[in-house]
């Protein structure tokens, strides 16, 4: 069956054609917006007759539209010929303050950049190529919703969470955001989110609200203690060795008492078999005691 996209002229230019900007792949509004930063949401922005710069629309929420290019869809897209047929009839669709039915929606993070929502993808894709040929730029009569995230803190709710999968850290981490305010007029309408982290420890129960000054200290006191735990101990012989120089004096000490000992039945002439056997069970005794402070010390 034919392709009843090509058979608009519309179409045939911008392939024969292409912009720049029509060969780049829509990205994915789960990227820009992940399902885990939602609990760090400060701010949730909506505008119901907004405008929206069209060249600025990067991505979309439908996974079927994703990493495919905007002249992909305007060859392709199943509604772009019905909507070619509105455009003709009614160019001033796209360029003058008029009712939306169904609603065109527009998500954003940082006010720059945005997502086509639930509905609108093939519009804006109409919308991008006319308004180039009309050099023209924005698209009115739109709804936006701008999602304020604090990023920061989501960082350091990523590094806490790795850090105690990594390290099997006795405790939980969750993540929420509670509601604390709302403002509204004629048009738009912002609420206001206030997040923060429960930990849980799993040896007592105990739970602790974080927030972000909170859990930057934790983080930075979870690190220290990992790293502490995970400093290579040295060898043990290199640990004997090092101990050596700091009981230097004590072995001395009891070598000379050694000597001395030793030394008494040549200076007495005193050399009997109870004097030697005695000798014997100090000198082993003393040595022994030694060697194994030594060990224990190293240790």
């Amino acid at each position: 069956m034919a392709n009843p996209n090509l058979s608009f002229p519309f179409v045939q230019k911008h392939l024969k054609t292409p912009p720049d900007w029509s060969q780049k792949p829509l990205l994915a509004w789960s990227d820009a917006y992940p399902a885990d930063c939602r609990s760090f949401l400060t701010e949730h922005y909506e505008a119901f007759d907004a405008s929206v710069n069209v060249f600025n629309v990067v991505g979309t929420l439908c996974k079927l539209f994703q990493n495919k290019t905007w002249l992909d869809l305007l060859q392709d897209g199943s509604k772009i010929a019905t909507n070619l047929d509105e455009l003709q009839r009614n160019p001033d669709y796209y360029l003058n303050l008029v009712s939306r039915v169904p609603a065109m929606q527009f998500y954003t993070t940082d006010g720059l950049s945005f997502y086509v929502g639930h509905d609108g993808n093939h519009r804006t894709c109409l919308a991008k190529f006319f308004l180039f040929d009309q050099s023209k730029s924005h698209l009115h009569s739109v709804a936006v919703e701008h999602f304020l995230v604090n990023w920061p803190f989501y960082a350091i709710y990523k590094q806490l969470k790795e850090l105690i999968a990594v390290e099997q850290l006795p405790y939980e981490l969750t993540a929420a955001s509670q509601r604390i305010g709302c403002n509204d007029g004629v048009g738009w309408r912002v609420v206001l989110f206030q997040p923060s982290l429960t930990l849980l420890y799993l040896n007592s129960s105990k739970t602790i609200t974080l927030n972000y000054d909170q859990a930057q200290a934790k983080l930075a006191e979870f690190q220290a203690l990992t790293n502490a735990s995970t400093t290579p101990k040295p060898s043990l012989w290199k640990r004997l060795f090092r101990r050596c120089q700091t009981i230097r004096i004590k072995a001395s000490a009891i070598y000379f008492a050694l000597a001395v000992f030793s030394a008494l039945p040549l200076l007495t002439g005193a050399l009997t078999k109870e004097v030697f056997f005695l000798g014997s069970i100090v000198y082993i005794t003393l040595l022994a005691k030694a060697i194994w402070t030594w060990i224990k010390e190293a240790d």
